[in-house]
């Protein structure tokens, strides 16, 4: 009797372990059949990252066969520079060990060299039997540009916000004030009738002056802001002859010497009339601030050719600039003087347009001796 009960336990076993092992088969085959299909990344590999097995998606988004992949290394697939490898080694040791499941995003490269970004999933899993690492993935290129694209937006948004407070409280002050000055000398006109009528007239001008110039300013900071590039081939010499045409009949101009010096400028395309603005407000500037006090006024103009940029430089010998202001005198309405007049744009609109120019802007400035800009313009062709 005893014999038959431990052959029963023995068959039992051996149906158990067979239903087992059907069992398992089934459920390698049913994840096997959803590994080939599915249209997400899907990668095994062991603790060590080497790829056991990598699905069909794997195969069509990289260009690689299958015997190309297995026995190597997430590594094949990493763009060069632009991932933490150290960072995936160790969220995989993490879920290697009993983990909880880890995310990655991971720039891959393709065997035809073009990169896209992929979110990676880590799961500890198994493979017929075999514990490893599962990783599934999908491109998120697009989705990341989207994001970056909003990002990107939003702090533009912020920045103009930030702007726009400031534009109100100075603009109501810089439109109000010229305004007001006019009005108080006509009043006094009328009721001063001993001074020369010249006297008054002449403030009235400078008033009115003051705000044709505040106004000149924000239809370029306007016009920068809201039109797109127009680009086209740029002649220098015409350019220059127009920004120093905008000046010829102001007082100040004719104290101040011209020295201009262009190269020959071959094939360089940019917005013509950005670059005007730059120049134009460059130019401005160096003969407002200039230095009554000094027995000769000077403007250096120099503009050359590097590779594929043009260098302007736009030196001067007037009041200079007080190392104090050096990290304001971009900003919008900032005047780093109050001996002289001024909007406060000039220079804000000189960086505001060089950033739609992809160009750079660098100065040196010393009180008392000058300040000298340099520009570097990319060809936009």
């Amino acid at each position: 009797m005893s014999k038959e009960i431990e052959d029963l336990k023995a068959e039992v076993k051996r149906l158990k372990e067979m239903l087992d092992r059907n069992n398992s088969s089934e459920a390698d085959q049913t994840f096997k059949d959803l590994f080939d299909n599915s249209t997400d990344l899907i990668y095994i590999h062991d603790e060590n990252g080497v790829f056991i097995d990598v699905n069909q998606a794997v195969v069509d988004k990289y260009g690689y066969g299958k015997e190309e992949v297995i026995g190597n290394t997430p590594v094949m697939f990493s763009a060069p520079n632009m991932n933490d490898i150290d960072e995936v080694v160790s969220k995989t040791r993490i879920v290697w060990e009993g983990g909880e499941a880890q995310s990655v995003e991971w720039w891959s490269i393709r065997k035809d060299q073009t990169i896209f970004l992929k979110e990676l999933i880590l799961r500890k899993g198994k493979y017929f039997g075999r514990d490893v690492i599962v990783a599934t993935g999908r491109d998120i290129t697009e989705r990341k540009e989207v994001e970056n694209k909003l990002l990107k937006n939003n702090e533009e948004l912020k920045n103009l916000n930030e702007a726009l407070d400031a534009f109100v409280y100075s603009a109501s002050h810089d439109l109000k004030a010229p305004l007001m000055s006019v009005k108080g000398l006509i009043n006094l006109m009328e009721v001063d009738r001993e001074t020369d009528i010249n006297y008054y007239l002449e403030r009235i001008k400078l008033a009115i002056e003051k705000l044709t110039d505040f106004v000149n300013d924000l239809v370029e900071y306007s016009r920068n802001t809201r039109t797109e590039l127009k680009v086209e081939k740029v002649n220098f010499n015409r350019l220059m002859i127009e920004v120093l045409h905008n000046f010829e009949f102001l007082p100040d101009d004719q104290k101040v010497k011209k020295d201009i010096s262009i190269d020959p400028i071959d094939n360089f395309f940019s917005d013509r009339y950005r670059i005007f603005i730059v120049l134009n407000n460059l130019v401005s500037n160096a003969i407002r601030y200039s230095d009554g006090t000094k027995s000769e006024s000077y403007i250096k103009v120099t503009i050359t050719q590097d590779r594929n940029e043009v260098v302007i430089t736009v030196e001067d010998n007037g009041i200079g600039i007080a190392e104090e202001h050096f990290e304001n005198i971009f900003d919008m309405f900032y005047r780093a003087t109050d001996t002289k007049t001024g909007s406060g744009l000039g220079l804000y609109i000189v960086k505001e347009t060089l950033l739609k120019l992809s160009g750079t802007v660098k100065y040196t400035s010393e009180v008392k001796k000058g300040t000298c800009f340099e520009v570097r313009l990319p060809s936009l062709q």
